[in-house]
């Protein structure tokens, strides 16, 4: 970064933190009685929102030609709200297409319930029907291979 560039708080506590740490280290070796930065007040840190898809550019998004298996991905994306790593994960003994939900693992462990719309279901019957039939311990999406897709 060019001198005399103003940094982000965020950028500030790290390098604060970096000298918190050494100043920490020079007390236990007693290189220090106490560390000069503990009284140091950091930055207020700047929280951004994430950045979302505007209502144009998800029809454009959902208009695209797609696979089976991409519009399956899609929708459980845009309308049941999984996280990639929860659609990674997702295997047949999770989904309930008669029951219309979905049984995930989330964010630490905890397991949630989804309600499908028709329009996920239909995407995931679409792509089953695709596929043929598949045991319940098998990964929803799989690659060229017949592994899990990957990230």
């Amino acid at each position: 970064m060019a001198p005399g560039r103003k940094r982000s708080p965020n950028t500030v506590n790290r390098h604060l933190a970096s000298l918190s740490s050494f100043g920490h280290w020079l007390v236990r070796w007693n290189y220090l009685p106490t560390n000069p930065l503990d009284k140091l007040i950091r930055a207020r840190r700047v929280r951004r929102l994430p950045q979302i898809l505007s209502l144009e550019e998800l029809r454009r998004l959902l208009a695209l030609p797609v696979t089976h298996m991409e519009a399956a991905i899609r929708a459980v994306f845009c309308y049941a709200g999984l996280r990639r790593g929860e659609v990674i994960g997702l295997d047949w003994r999770q989904v309930d297409l008669e029951g219309e939900y979905l049984r995930v693992m989330g964010k630490g462990g905890h397991e949630r319930a989804i309600g499908l719309t028709p329009w996920v279901n239909g995407a995931l019957v679409d792509y089953l029907l695709a596929i043929g039939p598949q045991p319940p311990t098998q990964a929803v999406f799989l690659g060229r291979q017949g592994k899990r897709i990957q990230r």
